[in-house]
Formats: C-alpha cells, structure tokens, sequence
C-alpha cells in the first residue's frame, strides 16, 4: 500500500521539527526562519492538495461564465481564440484523466485570451459598455478574490481575516461552482 500525501506531508513535518529544528543553530536566525518557511508552507500544500482540482475548475468556470457575461454585453462572441480556450477548459474540467497542471495551462490560456479580448473591446467602446463591462469584471474579480484568499489562508498573512471563507465554502460560493 502506497501512503497517501497527507502521510508523507506529515512525515516530513514530523522529521523538520523533531530531527532538524534541534540541530539547528539557533544562533542562525535565517536557517531558523527558512526552516519556520518550509515548515508552513508544508501546511498550506497539505490543506491545498485536497481543493486544487476543485479550485482550477470552479477558476475556469468563473471565467467561461465571465465571457459569456461580456459577449451578452456587446451582443457578440468574443472571438475565435476566447471560443477555442473556453471550449479547451469546459473539455478538460469535466474529465477524469486531466492533470491539474493541464487544467492550470487551459485557465491560463482562457485567462490571457480573454484579458486581451476585454482590452480590445474595452479601447473601442461607449462609455456605457465600458462601464457594463467593468461590473462584469469586477464583480467576477471579487468572486475570484474570495477562492484566493481562503486558498492561502492559512499563511496567516491576510489583512482581513474576519472576513475569510474556509476553502471549500469559497468554491462553493463561486456562482461557477
């Protein structure tokens, strides 16, 4: 039988504090503090494993649904690379066999392809479309804030922490979800 991550993850954290962190000199702050690092972030992966796929998919969701939002809005499609990205991640988010680093390459690719779309549409339109446009984004901006944040949480490093999302209600929150 194979051990799983979590069990390897807390293996190495067991062996970084209770074998390593005594041998360190403590006199050695940036040994101590990259020790401290290593440790934590050990932490974050092990939370962020478990909601990476489901994270990559709900992020591709958000920006299909973001296209369709600002196609809507200018009564047309937003072009042939935007078509073929959003037809790449809605093929890839609904398969089993995927990695998540393709799944990653498809957000990307629909993220730049779109970017470059509203940037188009954006230095052509009326002031009006314009600002359709920017509530679009925005709105979907802030969605896509909330799965970030609760994704790093736990680095303990976030200026509203009262207002955090645990992971999995984030996703769930995402109206692409």
């Amino acid at each position: 039988m194979q051990p799983g991550f979590d069990l390897r993850i807390a293996s190495m954290k067991k062996a970084l504090a209770e074998v390593v962190m005594p041998a360190v000199d403590g006199s050695n702050s940036a040994a101590v503090e990259q020790l401290h690092l290593v440790m934590g972030s050990l932490d974050l992966l092990q939370e962020q494993m478990e909601y990476a796929n489901w994270f990559e998919i709900v992020d591709g969701r958000s920006m299909i649904a973001m296209a369709g939002e600002v196609a809507a809005a200018i009564g047309a499609p937003l072009g042939p690379d935007v078509q073929s990205a959003m037809a790449s991640v809605e093929g890839l988010g609904s398969r089993h066999d995927v990695t998540l680093s393709a799944l990653r390459a498809a957000n990307s690719a629909l993220r730049e392809s779109l970017s470059e779309a509203i940037e188009g549409i954006l230095a052509q339109a009326d002031d009006a479309t314009a600002k359709a446009i920017a509530r679009i984004v925005l709105d979907l901006s802030a969605d896509q804030a909330s799965r970030e944040r609760a994704f790093v949480a736990k680095t303990g490093f976030d200026v509203f922490p009262h207002s955090l999302k645990s992971i999995p209600e984030a996703l769930r929150a995402s109206p692409a979800a």
